[in-house]
């Protein structure tokens, strides 16, 4: 490359935001020629015309790495006072894709990466389930296992029930001097007294054909009681 005492300006980085290269620069023949790195910012905020070059002899190396998520432009600049020929040699190797390659939009992205069947895939995995989604079938064994599951229930808490009442009603035949002489349960309760001094005594309420014949039978047959 033919440089002068004009500005000659290399690009580096070829369109890449993210990158490292490295460089070398000799004179042809030997001699002095100025030289200096500098990004996009740098050049506008200072000017071409204001740069400080360093002067080196013969040859010089150097590297840059950027990686920074903002793209610069990176320039290596040479100039010489005296027309001369440089030979320069730079590698590059990018860490990212070239900044100029344009980001597909999100929509676009997302139907690359995820089809018409995978999506209509995850909306029927996710989607709430609800009776009309359960098998006839399905829902009708449901239904025949509440039911049974009801009358069990109902036939425990009847026996319950049953079985609380019968164990509470007794009948209790006693003598004069209140000693128990008979005693038997009752699925009915009633209380009657003769003048006899014998009685019947029961926990619950209500008069049955069974008691009234009972009563009858001690107020005719007073109990004596046996010492």
């Amino acid at each position: 490359m033919q440089v002068s005492d004009r500005h000659v300006m290399v690009d580096l980085n070829k369109g890449h935001r993210k990158f490292y290269v490295d460089f070398d620069v000799s004179a042809e023949g030997g001699g002095e020629f100025d030289v200096l790195v500098v990004n996009q910012t740098q050049l506008d905020q200072v000017g071409p015309a204001k740069l400080a070059l360093r002067t080196v002899r013969d040859t010089t190396s150097g590297n840059v790495r950027a990686d920074s998520d903002d793209y610069q432009d990176y320039y290596l600049i040479l100039r010489s006072g005296t027309p001369r020929t440089l030979t320069i040699k730079t590698r590059l190797t990018p860490l990212t894709e070239a900044s100029s390659s344009a980001t597909p939009p999100l929509s676009a992205a997302t139907d690359e990466m995820v089809g018409a069947s995978t999506t209509s895939g995850l909306l029927s995995f996710f989607r709430i389930r609800t009776w009309s989604d359960l098998p006839s079938s399905r829902i009708f064994w449901i239904v025949i296992a509440l039911i049974v599951v009801l009358v069990l229930w109902c036939v425990f808490w009847k026996s319950r029930s049953g079985a609380s009442s019968s164990s509470d009603a007794f009948v209790s035949v006693e003598d004069d001097d209140g000693r128990e002489m008979y005693r038997a349960p009752l699925s009915f309760s009633d209380r009657a007294s003769d003048d006899g001094g014998a009685s019947v005594h029961s926990t619950a309420t209500g008069t049955s054909p069974l008691s009234q014949a009972v009563q009858r039978f001690l107020s005719s047959q007073p109990v004596t009681a046996e010492n």
